[in-house]
């Protein structure tokens, strides 16, 4: 079974929407682990493909593949291709500076809950 696939099956630890950022719940014990939506400066382990329900199976886009992602933005001032990107909250990405760098824009996004392309590892 290869291990270094871009993207892995997990359970949703509460109700997540598509193209934002995840962390490994804390205290789970499940196999595979819960998720749940990465918080404004928090690391994160991937970007969700599509929105799920508590307790259903969803595939994440670990952060560690190669290419391009699409996520949700949140919006402080209109994202230009270039702008730098860090965690907001539920998951979501912004230009407003929260813990460190996590993504370079790649398209332009004017207004909030737009979703764009970035490339990770600002």
């Amino acid at each position: 079974m290869p291990w270094n696939e871009g993207i892995k099956t997990f359970i949703a630890g509460a109700d997540l929407e598509a193209k934002r950022r995840v962390k490994i719940a804390s205290g789970t014990t499940q196999i595979p682990p819960e998720v749940v939506h990465a918080g404004a400066g928090e690391a994160f382990i991937g970007v969700t493909e599509y929105a799920v329900k508590t307790g259903e199976p969803l595939a994440v886009r670990l952060k560690s593949a190669s290419g391009t992602f699409e996520v949700e933005c949140a919006v402080g001032t209109a994202i230009a291709p270039g702008t730098t990107l860090y965690g907001a909250a539920d998951g979501r990405m912004s230009d407003t500076t929260s813990g460190t760098a996590q993504a370079t824009a790649m398209q332009a996004a004017g207004a909030s809950n737009e979703h764009i392309e970035v490339l990770l590892g600002a």
